[in-house]
Parts: C-alpha cells; sequence; structure tokens
C-alpha cells in the first residue's frame, strides 16, 4: 500500500534553505543533495515505518539522510495513509 507524502511549509522551507547554503559552495552539491533528500522521502511512500521512533512523540519518526561526509535529519508523522514531513535538518545543526 503506497502512503501519500504531503510536506510542511516549514519542511519545504527548510530544503530551499539547504540548497541556497549549498549552491554558494557548489550548484552541483545542492542540486545533488535536494536530489537525495527528495529520494529518500520518496521511499517513505512505500517504507513509511523507516525512520527511527522518536521518543515520546507516537507516530513520529526520524530519518538520516546520508549527505556528504555528515548528513540531514528527516522529521516526518505517520498518519492513517499519509506522511508528513516535519522538518529537515542538517546533523550539525542537531549538535549544536
Amino acid at each position: 500500500m503506497k502512503y501519500t507524502i504531503f510536506w510542511s511549509k516549514s519542511a519545504v522551507r527548510d530544503l530551499q534553505r539547504a540548497r541556497d547554503f549549498l549552491k554558494n559552495i557548489s550548484p552541483n552539491a545542492a542540486n545533488n543533495a535536494a536530489t537525495q533528500i527528495n529520494q529518500y522521502t520518496q521511499k517513505l511512500a512505500m517504507f513509511p515505518l523507516a525512520g527511527k521512533p522518536v521518543e515520546m512523540l507516537e507516530g513520529y519518526y526520524d530519518l538520516f539522510i546520508p549527505f556528504a561526509a555528515a548528513g540531514y535529519s528527516l522529521r516526518y508523522r505517520v498518519y492513517k495513509q499519509a506522511v508528513y514531513v516535519i522538518f529537515i535538518k542538517h546533523s550539525k545543526e542537531l549538535n549544536d
């Protein structure tokens, strides 16, 4: 059964922010990061429980998306037949 993917406005802004940051360093890296994030997100349509469950938040998961030397964490919620992308953070942002 395929789930529908929905992106929150803040998740869309997070993706754009990541692209904008990387575009200043390397336009190619910006495109590759966005592609990687989108590919992993689309896999959730078939495998919605692929992420790590978030403690004390039932139905919420974190999916690690490797990229370059670090990666991104995508927080999402599974509800009924849908996956709701909540936010995307670079792994270094999570450790601050």
